[in-house]
Formats: structure tokens, C-alpha cells, sequence
């Protein structure tokens, strides 16, 4: 038995609007036909399932085939709910695919452009088998799919060829359902403090032609690496260059959570052919700046300015309160001598990107110890620094010995030759920074260290630290 069911030439022009086909009449339980909720067949062209307008949709849910069976052509299909109920949240999947486009049809539409106008797709598969939208692997071309929410489907959003994800090939010169037409694939994917999402990457198909390429967020990746398209964030045209390439950069102003993730798909603008999703991108936030911290510093020492390397290009702001309102300065490079005190100081930062992204806060704690005070039994030893000049982690830092007056510090290298000496070592102007006593630059490897503190009348301190630039 079929919900409804349209059959042969002639029988054109119809709409279902605004019906509970396969449930109860408030869409909430599942009471599903043994076959199609809808089965458009052969030759019963250009009929129309839901409309553009508020209220015309129809929840098509719990059929014990696909909730749409399409067997003709140029058919469109709007605002409708599969699998799932009026909030989109309830699971009453087709035991099959959601829509289903069998062999030899063409120019069939599913969704439109026009925001409110897709339809949601979800929870279909319930036999374990089945996509949201699956197109026979003898189906025609032109059969275009826009603006819908497809997710939580038991296998592919779209399928174009029922047989899992099909690959991108060079140029797109394969053929079969829809032109087995490639998909975009992204290689970024920002959150912008939730306000807007910036997305790049590429699409290669045909030369020269004109593509509207769809952007989707969901907070899961598709089981096969490629994704659904729960939340649609928007759309653009793009051209294909003399290779079939081009590659996209764009912001959309939409809140897109950080650790979801980002699916397109391509629709050839000349054939009306739409492809897959392409593999999920996780999104994430502009990051942060590097820079080291804590930086440590014994009352007294002269303070060195700290270097910041920027991740993004863009300008550092620091800031001595957590909400980020009283701007200390903007500048790579920040001298904080003048503003500490003995303790603990904290200060923020943030980095503007040129678009006027900005990074999380990222916490540079400056501690200012009192390193003349009794001598303990136990310094803290790192077993790795890197010289490089970038400002971070540049020396060989030995917490606690500052305590020592009379400390003596001895580095060999592998062969036990002594490359470097210090006397009263204090994590300041008398620090190992890389260099051999006689100024030459040692080469990354490991080093081996001798600490003597004659006033705790202990052995002396021995171990490793690794140099890499």
C-alpha cells in the first residue's frame, strides 16, 4: 500500500500540500504505509510535492519503503518534512531512503534558493539501508537539490550513484547520475567570536563553467568522512578556471559552533546537476598567539620585553584585566617592566586578524619571585629548551637556583668534552642560551649537565637537556 500515489501520461500538475502522510495527524507517531509514502510514477510529470509558500509542506514519515518514490521527471518538491516530524527533531525515519530518483529520471527539483523553501531530511535508512536522497545508478541528469537539512541519515546525505561516496576524478569527465558531478572540498573553517564563519577551499570540475556552491554546518561528521547538511549557512556562484579549478574564500553571517563541522556541495549552473557532500572540515577558532608563559623573574633582574609571533597575520592587543577593556598596548613586542609587581601578574592578549577576527584571550602569566631567600634542597630542571630567537623558550631556565650564591654550572656534550660553564647561573644575564663558552653556536642535540649548590653540602645535580632550535 502507497500514501499516495500518481500514475501515468497526463496525470500533470498536481499538488500535495499539507498532509500527514504515514503518521498521526499532529505528525508525532509513526503509522507508515507498507510501501512509499508518495510514489510519483513513470510519465506522471511536472507535479509538485509541498510548496514554496508557509504551511504547504507535508510530513512524509515511518513508510516501510522511501518516503518518496520519484519514477518521472521534472517534478519539485518543496518545504516537506522526511523522517521526521514538524520540529525536525523527533526520529520517524522511511525504512529507505528519503527521496528516491529512479532510473532515467531528469530535472527533478528538491529544495530551492529561496531561504524556508528545502526540505528536512532525516532518520531515514530505519531498514539499514538507505540515504537522504539517493539517486538510482541509471537515473538521468539535472536533478538539482538545494537549500534542504539533511541529516541523521543511515548512510550518505546524497547519494548520486546508490553506492556509497563517489570520488572526485580529475576535470569531472566521468558520467552517470547527475554527471556524477564533483564535490567542493574545504581546507578552512572559522568561527569568528560566533558571529560569522569563514570557510575556504576548492571545487575542480568543468572549465570555464558557473557553479553554486552550498555551505552546511553539523555537529557531527557523516560515519563515511563526508557530511550531511543539517544547518545550511548560505550559497555562492563561483567560475572554474581553463583547468576546472577555482578556489573559494568566504564569510557568511551565521553562529557556527566551534568543533562542528563544514559540508558543501557543487551544482553545475548549465546542467542543474548536484553532487555529494564533500568531506566534513571541523571548525575552529582564529588561534591564539604564541608566546611563552609563565616567564619567570627574580626581583631585581632586568625585564626583558616579551615577543609575541603572531598566528594569523594580524595585530596583538594586551590587556591587564580578564574582560579584555583596559588596552595596555598593541604590539608584537610588550615591555612590562613598569607594571609589575612581586608575585603573580597576569596579562591577556588577543590577536585581530586583517578581517577583524579576533583570537580566544590567551593568559601570559609574569612572575616576579623572590629568589634571595633561604636555599631549599630541590631546583626544578627542564630537560629542553630552543634558542631559536623567537622569543619563547630561548634559554635554559633552572628554577630555584637563583637561591644559591655560589652555584656552578657545567654542560658537556655527548662526547663529555665541557662546552659551556657558569658561575652563580641566574636565569638572567647568566644563562645558557645555546652557545659554547667561546661564542660558537652548538648544534640541537642532547647535552648533559653538572649543577653544584656547595651550600646544601649535597651531591651534585646530573641529567640531560635537549637542545633543538
Amino acid at each position: 500500500m502507497v500514501g499516495i500515489e500518481l500514475l501515468d501520461s497526463g496525470t500533470t500538475g498536481n499538488y500535495i500540500i499539507g498532509n500527514f502522510i504515514g503518521t498521526d495527524t499532529i505528525g508525532t507517531l509513526p503509522l507508515g504505509n507498507a510501501n512509499e509514502g508518495i510514489n510519483i510514477g513513470p510519465d506522471a510529470d511536472m507535479n509538485f510535492i509541498g510548496g514554496k509558500n508557509q504551511g504547504e509542506g507535508n510530513v512524509i514519515c515511518g513508510n516501510g519503503k522511501e518516503g518518496i518514490m520519484i519514477e518521472s521527471n521534472s517534478n519539485e518538491i518543496h518545504r516537506n518534512y522526511i523522517g521526521t516530524d514538524l520540529s525536525g527533531t523527533i526520529d520517524l525515519g522511511n525504512a529507505l531512503s528519503g527521496i528516491y530518483i529512479n532510473t532515467g529520471c531528469v530535472n527533478n527539483y528538491i529544495g530551492d534558493t529561496l531561504q524556508g523553501t528545502g526540505n528536512t531530511i532525516a532518520f531515514n535508512g530505519k531498514s539499514g539501508t538507505g540515504d537522504g536522497i539517493s539517486l538510482d545508478n541509471t537515473s538521468g541528469s539535472g536533478n538539482l537539490m538545494l537549500g534542504n537539512s539533511i541529516y541523521n541519515n543511515f548512510e550518505l546525505g546524497i547519494d548520486i550513484s546508490t553506492d556509497g561516496v563517489t570520488s572526485n576524478d580529475p576535470g569531472d569527465q566521468d558520467t552517470g547520475p547527475n554527471g556524477l558531478q564533483n564535490f567542493p572540498v574545504i581546507t578552512k573553517a572559522i568561527t569568528c567570536s560566533f558571529q560569522e564563519i569563514r570557510i575556504a577551499g576548492y571545487l575542480n570540475s568543468y572549465p570555464f563553467e558557473e557553479f553554486w556552491i552550498e555551505f552546511f554546518a553539523n555537529p557531527t561528521p557523516d560515519p563515511s568522512g563526508n557530511g550531511e547538511g543539517e544547518i545550511y549557512i548560505g550559497g555562492k556562484k563561483v567560475m572554474t578556471d581553463a583547468n576546472g579549478t577555482v578556489n573559494f574564500s568566504l564569510v557568511f553571517p551565521a553562529a557556527v559552533l566551534q568543533n562542528s563541522y563544514i559540508a558543501a556541495t557543487a551544482s553545475r549552473v548549465s546542467s542543474e546537476c548536484t553532487s555529494e557532500f564533500g568531506p566534513a572540515f571541523p571548525v575552529s577558532e582564529l588561534p591564539s598567539p604564541q608566546v611563552e608563559s609563565p616567564v619567570k623573574y627574580c626581583i631585581g633582574d632586568t625585564i626583558a620585553a616579551i615577543i609575541v609571533v603572531p598566528q594569523s597575520g594580524g595585530v596583538i592587543s594586551w590587556y591587564d584585566d580578564f574582560s579584555l577593556i583596559n588596552l595596555i598596548t598593541m604590539s608584537d613586542t610588550f615591555a612590562p617592566d613598569s607594571l609589575l609587581l612581586p608575585g603573580i601578574n597576569l596579562f591577556y592578549m588577543i590577536e585581530t586578524d586583517s578581517g577583524g577576527c579576533e583570537s580566544p584571550a590567551r593568559i601570559v602569566e609574569v612572575m616576579i619571585n623572590d629568589c634571595d631567600s633561604s636555599l631549599g634542597d630541590t631546583l626544578i630542571i627542564y630537560h629542553g629548551f630552543s634558542p631559536n630567537e623567537d622569543g619563547i623558550n630561548d634559554k635554559w631556565i633552572i628554577d630555584g637556583i637563583r637561591k644559591s650564591k655560589t652555584n656552578e654550572v657545567f654542560i658537556y656534550n655527548r662526547w663529555g668534552n665541557r662546552v659551556n660553564y657558569f658561575k652563580n647561573y641566574n636565569n638572567n644575564d647568566i644563562v645558557w642560551d645555546g652557545y659554547s663558552g667561546g661564542g660558537h653556536r652548538l648544534p640541537d642535540g642532547t647535552y648533559y649537565y653538572l649543577i653544584k649548590l656547595p651550600e646544601t653540602k649535597k651531591p651534585p645535580y646530573k641529567g640531560w637537556v635537549q637542545l633543538t632550535r
